[in-house]
């Protein structure tokens, strides 16, 4: 099984995001819980993941839907809206070995085929 379109939404100025239900992480928060999130993955035999999503939304879109109703999911991304990295992707294959030790780091909880 591939586990796909997990992430954490992350705060980014963003004061309609920050003051809705949903929870808003820092970067490094964010960074943590992919690591975890992937660690968890491979302990339940999933073959990988893909981390949800590539960038934030641009501020121009934010009156669109789905993003006017939940505003968290403008803030999901690896790289921010401006296209600079966030602080957990800031080296990409730093990240990358990162989230490969965290995957490999747990054993299986069972054996996959």
């Amino acid at each position: 099984m591939l586990f796909a379109e997990f992430g954490a939404a992350t705060r980014d100025g963003d004061p309609e995001a920050e003051s809705g239900p949903s929870p808003l992480l820092t970067e490094n928060e964010a960074g943590r819980y992919t690591e975890r999130a992937f660690a968890r993955m491979h302990a339940a035999g999933a073959v990988g993941g893909v981390v949800w999503c590539y960038s934030d939304y641009d501020r121009t879109i934010w009156s669109e839907p789905p993003l006017d109703r939940a505003p968290h999911e403008r803030h999901f991304g690896l790289w921010r809206a401006d296209a600079t990295r966030t602080e957990f992707y800031r080296s990409p294959r730093e990240s990358l070995v990162r989230l490969y030790r965290a995957y490999t780091a747990t054993s299986l909880a069972r054996p996959v085929l």
